[in-house]
């Protein structure tokens, strides 16, 4: 297991750190070193996890659907123009996929998981930190009048800031003295990167991930405890953006420097334009969805949208990096087939969410809390921004993480844990022995 999630850690640097920049709007996908470097791990990726993966024990039904999600995706090759960009990209994803797989699939008790959690959060911080301080390094800072946003010359600062954002709130788990003061020292350090991305969306899902963490926390701390709890929070957040909202109403210096801030200096003119703009990429993307019936059903070719939408066959008055919401992007890249697994993976995910209390039996309090506010900045990003249609990527690789554990069957007791290839039936089914003989003497 140790040299699989290495290899697992490896891979999440290759498909979320920074290395190099392309030129040009339209993605140029030639094989360069990182390229084949990506691909060379990926295949080792699959190589480890097929023994371990098919066993004798049956795969669980979540993982089965992940797996359908993945046949789809590499169906969606045969179709496409560009089956060359498909099969590497699925590569990607087959690699990272079946390898987390098998990782969850071998954790035999919580504390696997967490180690499996932990090796996420520490590769992520590393890359965050180090491309953070690259896009620092290099900014430019000559002009003031220039909206300056951290990440833009590198990994984009929507993506930089949302790695940030989920890495902060994992980060609240149980420590040692010494690590609690490294934890603080590195939650300072991932809200500033989140604020000098500037990214909206990214500040949402820390304010509405926060929120959601807490909630779910305190829904274990006891029936009337956690309802105190809750309803204190509830309170004092409305009562907060209350006040907010009439600082800005009554025009307070604060709060429009605040909201300016907030919107990068844009005049509402500009946020109107760019409110449009989304509109416009939806309208296109549904365009290219209904242009062939092979397009509706089969899509256009996993991760390839950027191809796809910005190609020339229609009129663009912005150009679209993607679709700006994942389920469209799903859908233009994988068809019909695409979005229905796409549909039963968010509502298989949402299991977090709707039987919190249930799953509560299965897993510790601060694991199932972390796991549920995952999920829903997971899907509040995924409103305007992509994670399943795209080029796979941590967050995306966390959320099959935690969507994986929901068919691992921990139960919380003090029993000695199962010798290694038995189970729980093997246990039931064993003859219990008669010591009755003793109460006799």
């Amino acid at each position: 297991m140790k040299s699989r999630l290495f290899v697992w850690c490896l891979m999440l640097l290759l498909v979320g750190a920074h290395f190099r920049s392309r030129g040009g709007q339209v993605e140029n996908l030639q094989a360069d070193w990182l390229v084949l470097t990506q691909l060379a791990v990926a295949l080792l990726a699959l190589a480890l996890s097929m023994r371990s993966l098919f066993g004798t024990t049956p795969l669980g039904g979540r993982t089965k659907i992940l797996f359908t999600f993945l046949f789809v995706a590499g169906l969606s090759a045969v179709t496409s123009e560009f089956t060359t960009k498909v099969i590497g990209y699925w590569l990607l994803l087959a690699g990272l996929v079946v390898l987390t797989a098998s990782l969850v699939r071998e954790a035999r008790t919580e504390k696997d998981l967490r180690r499996i959690e932990t090796a996420w959060l520490v590769t992520t911080v590393l890359f965050v930190l180090k491309d953070a301080a690259v896009a620092f390094l290099g900014q430019n800072f000559q002009n003031p009048n220039d909206i300056a946003r951290l990440g833009m010359g590198l990994t984009h600062a929507n993506h930089l800031a949302f790695y940030a954002v989920l890495a902060f709130w994992l980060t609240f788990r149980k420590a040692t003295r010494g690590t609690h003061i490294l934890l603080w020292a590195v939650r300072i350090l991932l809200v500033l990167i989140i604020l000098l991305t500037r990214s909206r969306t990214s500040i949402v899902c820390l304010l509405v991930g926060g929120m959601a963490h807490f909630w779910f926390e305190f829904a274990g701390k006891g029936l009337r405890r956690g309802l105190i709890l809750r309803v204190s929070s509830a309170t004092l957040l409305s009562g907060f953006a209350i006040a907010a909202l009439a600082a800005v109403y009554f025009q307070f210096d604060w709060a429009m420097s605040l909201l300016n801030t907030f919107n990068r200096g844009e005049h509402p003119d500009s946020l109107a334009t760019l409110s449009s703009a989304r509109i416009y990429i939806w309208q296109n993307a549904w365009y290219r969805i209904i242009e062939s019936p092979l397009a509706f059903l089969f899509g256009h070719g996993y991760a390839v949208s950027r191809s796809v939408l910005n190609d020339g066959s229609v009129s663009l008055r912005f150009f679209a990096a993607h679709s700006h919401n994942d389920f469209l992007e799903v859908f233009v890249n994988m068809g019909l087939l695409g979005a229905i697994c796409y549909l039963l993976i968010a509502l298989h995910g949402a299991t977090w969410l709707t039987r919190f209390r249930i799953l509560r039996s299965r897993f510790s309090l601060k694991f199932a809390a972390r796991a549920a506010s995952v999920v829903v900045m997971f899907f509040l990003f995924s409103l305007t921004e992509v994670s399943f249609g795209n080029k796979i990527a941590p967050p995306l690789i966390l959320f099959i993480f935690y969507f994986l554990s929901l068919d691992q069957q921990f139960i919380k007791r003090k029993a000695e844990p199962l010798p290694i290839g038995s189970s729980t039936r093997h246990r039931a089914t064993q003859p219990q022995r008669d010591h009755s003989y003793r109460k006799q003497r």
